[in-house]
């Protein structure tokens, strides 16, 4: 499991709310390595859980539960992956709530190092080059028995 402290060095994690295509506040999550350590590792973990390349697949698809599903616990999200915690972070009452209105988390994960502090405009950037970037509309478990 990566935890959004020090736990995980080589992991770095951004959240935030940004309307969707449609206009609307949607939750986004943003998994990236830090260093060129675990590239690999953090591409096929992307594929593992149900994301799918930006570059190759087109448009973001939706994530089975039976894969990947996203729980909400005071103020932190967890993504469940095949029934087991595979990433917990700290999140904001404004992303728990954007998160729970749209019933789904964007998540991104990129495979090439970020080093630089992931603002809007560096996230903006990072993104731009779909190559890199594997993503998944994950559904959101209001707590980690539902279906």
């Amino acid at each position: 499991m990566y935890e959004s402290t020090a736990q995980m060095a080589t992991i770095g994690i951004a959240a935030w709310v940004a309307p969707n295509p449609f206009g609307e506040p949607t939750a986004y999550l943003m998994v990236y390595p830090t260093e060129d350590v675990g590239r690999e590792e953090l591409a096929a973990t992307a594929k593992n859980v149900g994301l799918r390349s930006l570059d190759t697949e087109g448009d973001i698809m939706w994530v089975g539960t039976d894969t990947l599903a996203a729980a909400l616990r005071a103020m932190q999200i967890e993504l469940w992956a095949h029934d087991k915690i595979w990433l917990r972070h700290t999140v904001t009452d404004h992303l728990t709530g954007a998160a729970i209105a749209r019933g789904y988390v964007a998540l991104v994960v990129g495979t090439v190092p970020l080093n630089a502090e992931p603002d809007a405009e560096v996230i903006a950037a990072y993104l731009s080059d779909r190559q890199r970037v594997y993503a998944g509309l994950v559904r959101v478990r209001l707590t980690a028995d539902d279906d």
